[in-house]
């Protein structure tokens, strides 16, 4: 935790001013539970990164004496602003230092006024430099243009896959570098800037993206495809650790689910976690025209409260991701879809509740521009969206407890199935 100024209370309540806009909560004076809970939901599914309610209660009442961590900051930043803590803050500091210089510039009714104004703003404009100067001296800098930044995988559509990055980074100037494999904080690892190579390990398949970056800049982004020959299912723990189920512990007879053995012997590492059953390769046809069915349904062993399917298409420019969820929870629940996006917190989405432990059939097609679902043969959502998710690389079916899924087909949206698994 870091020292609090005025400077920093003010970028902290324009962060979020933004984030509350950005989520579907502007205008309410004070959040209810409700929203806590849903801005805690939005903040993990923009960033992949969870944050205590404590935490945010605390920050949305102001009861702190000191700005929260660094970590905290960087993601509360990049949902308002897309840049991190200090960026946001160099910007807010150039912003106002032009915003308060202009004043100089006015004319005055009275000479006491101006002189007044003058000296205020001629310390404001003096601290405003000494600041920038110290971030300018303290933070990277330089030419981005001829960075150099590529992948390779080395071990086909296997895991674990080790990857090999390229990289220069000699016109840049900066304290640390680093590469970072995802979306996740915790999977980064630093590098020097004399080298051109560092190789790293990806221990689950997906559609991710590496960053490069020079201190907390980033530089460059690129995608990282790591493709897997079947489906991969695992289960995810908050501390980002994984363990995949392997072949001999899945059942595939009617439906893929964990074998009754495996059931009996299954002792989750926490109390919340996740089962994903994913499919990473190149589908070779666009996102925006494709239709996916499948049915999907919860166990009751270690269920929780509100069972929550969800259900994830990524494509090589943006994604869907949609969430179903038992009867009574539907207030937890959302469909996003590139730049569309509709919150169970702001908007009906009743429909979506559904009788999770027992077998749910689910369609969801894209097609010009348009997305529907249907459960159980009956629309429940239809909307427009205009921003392209691409070609298809990634679908992803993942339960907050233990599920299983059975009749999946994977086709055109033309109904000509690629892919079909009972």
């Amino acid at each position: 935790m870091n020292e609090l100024n005025e400077i920093d209370k003010a970028i902290l309540e324009s962060i979020k001013t933004e984030t509350e806009h950005l989520a579907g909560l502007s205008g309410n004076t004070d959040l209810s539970q409700k929203d806590f809970d849903f801005l805690q939901y939005y903040i993990q599914e923009k960033t992949g990164e969870a944050l205590s309610l404590t935490t945010l209660k605390r920050i949305w009442r102001k009861e702190y004496q000191r700005l929260p961590h660094l970590s905290t900051l960087n993601m509360l930043s990049h949902i308002a602003f897309g840049v991190d803590w200090h960026t946001a803050k160099k910007q807010w500091l150039e912003e106002h230092a032009i915003n308060n210089f202009s004043v100089v510039h006015t004319t005055p009714k009275n000479r006491n006024v101006f002189n007044s104004w003058y000296a205020k703003t001629l310390v404001v404009v003096a601290c405003v430099v000494a600041l920038l100067r110290y971030y300018n001296s303290n933070y990277s800098i330089g030419n981005t243009a001829n960075i150099q930044f590529s992948a390779q995988t080395t071990n086909g559509h296997a895991i674990p896959n080790s990857v090999v990055f390229s990289y220069d980074v000699h016109d840049f100037r900066a304290k640390r570098f680093y590469i970072q494999q995802s979306w996740d904080p915790a999977k980064i690892v630093e590098i020097s800037p004399n080298n051109k190579k560092q190789t790293d390990i990806y221990y689950e398949p997906g559609y991710h993206y590496a960053k490069l970056m020079a201190d907390k800049k980033v530089l460059k982004e690129i995608p990282v495809h790591i493709k897997y020959n079947d489906w991969y299912v695992r289960f995810r723990y908050p501390d980002s650790e994984l363990i995949q189920v392997r072949e001999a512990d899945l059942n595939s007879t009617g439906y893929l689910g964990l074998t009754d053995d495996y059931l009996r012997r299954f002792k989750p590492l926490a109390i919340k976690f996740q089962m994903g059953y994913m499919l990473s390769k190149d589908f070779n046809f666009q996102a925006d025209e494709f239709q996916l069915e499948a049915a999907v349904k919860f166990d009751s062993s270690y269920a929780p409260a509100c069972p929550m399917v969800n259900l994830l298409i990524k494509g090589n420019k943006d994604y869907a991701w949609i969430t179903m969820g038992n009867k009574g929870c539907e207030s937890n629940l959302s469909v996003r879809v590139s730049d569309t996006s509709i919150n169970g917190k702001t908007n009906d989405l009743s429909k979506l509740g559904i009788d999770a432990f027992s077998w749910q059939k689910v369609h969801l097609k894209l097609s010009n521009g348009t997305f529907t679902l249907s459960i159980n043969n009956n629309l429940v959502q239809e909307s427009a969206y205009t921003k392209s998710l691409g070609d298809l690389k990634e679908i992803d079916l993942f339960f907050n407890g233990i599920g299983s899924i059975g009749d999946v087909r994977i086709g055109n949206d033309k109904g000509n199935a690629m892919i079909t698994t009972k």
